[in-house]
């Protein structure tokens, strides 16, 4: 005979793969983080358990939270409830589960016919002469068909790579992109201080069922 444990969860994460729309693949983590000391009396339980491969949620979540949330294959995200995710419901109401997409890293292992590229978003020589690569970059892309098509958005993971794909757009005269432009704004500590620093590459070419390299994203 077999013991039976019933936990009560009060709010959770579902963590769903922007390309395919399903669950996500491989491993992951999510950790959570107050954005203000708890009410008197109130617990502070700030560690989830993972249901189904895909799904982290919290048993006693009494306070708002701040979530980082990272996979082997995909760029982390950061979400707040209260803001970027609904706010922790009372004890009284039902349990909260939110859908959180994220978006592919390199080493994401796509189908071999799946139109990609691949780049780096660096600091520009003249705030560092290492020209090292930005992290968390916000990177907006716009494929050409060679008219523009709809923007696209991604972020770098902590190696300074973005990825993006093309899925066929029957819209268009030919239905996968010939090249692509990209924008990248960030915010970096130069010299001790904060800077917002942005940059931008066009003209760069795309190879249709298969990866392809873009020239390297300076930002200043």
């Amino acid at each position: 005979m077999t013991d039976r444990v019933v936990r009560h969860a009060n709010y959770g994460v579902e963590l769903l793969d922007a390309l395919t729309g399903g669950p996500i693949i491989g491993p992951s983590r999510v950790r959570a983080s107050l954005l203000a000391p708890p009410p008197p009396g109130s617990g502070a339980d700030l560690e989830p358990f993972l249901v189904n491969g895909n799904r982290w949620v919290f048993e006693n979540l009494e306070s708002d939270v701040e979530l980082v949330i990272e996979a082997q294959h995909y760029v982390s995200s950061s979400k707040k409830t209260g803001t970027d995710l609904p706010s922790i419901p009372a004890s009284t109401f039902p349990g909260l589960l939110n859908r959180v997409t994220l978006k592919p890293r390199s080493g994401y292992p796509f189908p071999a016919s799946v139109t990609r590229v691949i780049g780096m978003v660096r600091l520009a020589a003249i705030l560092d002469p290492n020209e090292s690569p930005v992290a968390g970059a916000d990177v907006t892309i716009t494929p050409e068909y060679p008219a523009s098509g709809p923007v696209l958005t991604t972020r770098t993971a902590e190696d300074g790579q973005y990825v993006m794909w093309f899925l066929p757009d029957l819209a268009q005269t030919q239905p996968l992109p010939i090249s692509f432009s990209a924008v990248a704004s960030a915010t970096v500590v130069v010299n001790g201080s904060p800077l917002a620093v942005s940059g931008s590459i066009s003209g760069q070419s795309v190879t249709p069922e298969t990866q392809s390299g873009a020239d390297p994203l300076p930002l200043s």
